[in-house]
């Protein structure tokens, strides 16, 4: 990640892999975890300070975000600082694991559920079973002129 004097510890705070893109380059962090939310011994990954505002932007806990103050939010990442070795409010290293149920930084269906017009909430992804089909005659299909 090109030339940094200044690095921090990055902390994984999941049990998976989590990538971190600065100046055009993934970096992979992996996990300081076990699944049962131990803590892995050994593990330390230093990235340049310059990365910590975007690993905490993305890899942040699903439906941690406040509406109202977007700022405030939780991140599946944390750091370390070198020389204190203390932890701030944004560089928390405990365990947290991702909610899959969350699909969006704000938690959506606490501001919906009170609308009429929203029955629920159904979002399709690729780890759904669903059958596509083309529909015929369709935008792309060829066509006579005339």
């Amino acid at each position: 990640m090109g030339i940094f004097y200044e690095q921090v510890e990055i902390v994984n705070r999941t049990s998976k892999p989590l990538t971190v893109r600065f100046d055009g380059q993934d970096m992979t962090i992996p996990p300081n975890y076990a699944d049962g939310g131990e803590r892995i011994k050994g593990i330390h990954t230093m990235v340049p300070r310059d990365v910590i505002p975007y690993a905490l932007n993305q890899n942040v806990l699903m439906g941690s975000e406040q509406a109202e103050t977007p700022s405030h939010f939780d991140s599946l990442v944390g750091f370390i600082e070198p020389k204190t070795k203390k932890t701030r409010w944004y560089h928390d290293i405990s365990y947290k694991e991702q909610n899959n149920e969350e699909l969006t930084r704000v938690p959506l269906r606490e501001f919906l559920e009170d609308d009429p017009q929203v029955k629920d909430i159904k979002v399709r992804g690729r780890k759904l079973d669903a059958s596509v089909t083309m529909p015929s005659g369709g935008a792309f299909d060829v066509r006579e002129r005339g």
